[in-house]
């Protein structure tokens, strides 16, 4: 029996449309998001294969940081899967906490996907100067940590008043970084961590303070840890490493 490649094309496009209509979409911060009309735990593959056929993929951990707390109301509350993974496990975030971690591939979580995203890629990222590294991707300041002072460790206020009083070659006006800027520096670490670290060596794989804490009647704040990137929170008086960082300002670099 003879086969019309066209008949099959115009096949294979209907079911692509039909399945589309099973996700909606939502945009944040110029990202757009694809949600299933009736959401589905499913396991990390299943999960990526049905964002594959759909022409998207998993959104990354730092994707999720985008949700703003209206379109997290839309969504299932529970764990989401996230587009790394590493052997038998693979990064999740939580809905609940804001919260980013690891588990087994074989449980089942809920998921978003997201179209393709081509990143701003830059040639040479960092660049060390005598006290900050230049990050030419974010165009962030970064304190680099030294062997007197990097396992310094700070309350959530303590923090904010070290960095805010924190005077690096003249330069005034450093803060603690947010959750997605230390996030994303976390992330250049787990993703390029020899290069990363021929800049920040003096960086411990455990857990850096940001300037965000969970809500307005709680006694606690987000912090990213430097050994796998993961999101999660301890109370303000705990003390936690802390790295500082700058906006950019002309000449800096």
């Amino acid at each position: 029996m003879k086969v019309n490649p066209i008949r099959i094309y115009f096949l294979l496009l209907f079911c692509t449309l039909l399945s589309a209509e099973n996700f909606e979409s939502f945009t944040i911060n110029n990202k757009t998001f694809y949600k299933e009309n009736i959401q589905k735990n499913r396991s990390f593959d299943s999960s990526k294969k049905i964002c594959l056929e759909n022409g998207y993929t998993l959104p990354t951990p730092l994707d999720y940081l985008l949700l703003d707390e209206q379109k997290k109301v839309s969504l299932e509350k529970g764990l989401y899967w996230a587009n790394k993974n590493f052997g038998s496990k693979a990064y999740y975030y939580s809905l609940k906490d804001n919260d980013i971690n690891i588990l087994e591939t074989d449980t089942e979580l809920f998921s978003l996907c997201i179209k393709n995203d081509i990143t701003k890629k830059v040639e040479k990222r960092f660049e060390k100067k005598n006290s900050w590294v230049f990050d030419n991707k974010t165009e962030l300041l970064w304190q680099l940590k030294t062997k007197a002072n990097k396992r310094e460790r700070f309350g959530f206020l303590q923090a904010k008043n070290y960095c805010q009083n924190l005077i690096l070659d003249g330069l005034k006006g450093w803060r603690v970084p947010t959750l997605y800027e230390l996030s994303e520096l976390a992330f250049e670490k787990v993703e390029n961590e020899k290069n990363f670290l021929s800049f920040f060596d003096e960086t411990e794989p455990r857990y850096y303070r940001t300037s965000e804490e969970m809500g307005d009647f709680t006694d606690a704040s987000f912090v990213v840890g430097f050994k796998i990137g993961s999101v999660a929170n301890v109370t303000n008086d705990e003390n936690v490493f802390v790295r500082c960082v700058h906006d950019k300002i002309n000449n800096a670099k």
